[in-house]
């Protein structure tokens, strides 16, 4: 969650108005991406203890479920 709204907030910074507007297209698709490599892995490994795990919270935001 910190890391999106670091990339999404960095083109404000420089000033950049399209970059901003193209990071709030590409980057939700490559977290989502990302997301679901990595749990894929983490349900392979950990099994049933992360799958429990995963139903608790949600993906991008833990304490949002």
């Amino acid at each position: 969650t910190g890391a999106f709204l670091t990339y999404a907030a960095l083109p404000l910074f420089f000033g950049s108005y399209y970059s901003f507007a193209a990071s709030l297209l590409i980057l939700p698709a490559a977290f989502y991406r990302r997301i679901g490599v990595e749990e894929a892995q983490l349900l392979s490994k950990l099994g049933k203890s992360y799958e429990d795990y995963r139903k608790r919270t949600g993906k991008l935001i833990p304490w949002i479920g």
